[in-house]
């Protein structure tokens, strides 16, 4: 019987930001997690936004 697949979860420490940040790859099991290049100035907001308190969920299942 097949059911519903279980949602994962991956929490990252300050290591797994650094190695992300400075345009590493994490390795989670079979998954790999890279961070985009955004620049700087795109970084310093969402890491101040983040700083204020604001919670953005985005949903990384791409439409087609």
């Amino acid at each position: 019987m097949f059911g519903k697949k279980k949602d994962q979860y991956i929490k990252l420490d300050e290591k797994d930001l650094q190695c992300l940040v400075r345009g590493g790859v994490l390795h989670c099991g079979d998954i790999h997690i890279i961070l985009s290049d955004i620049g700087f100035d795109q970084m310093t907001k969402a890491i101040d936004l983040a700083m204020d308190g604001i919670n953005i969920h985005k949903d990384h299942i791409k439409q087609q």
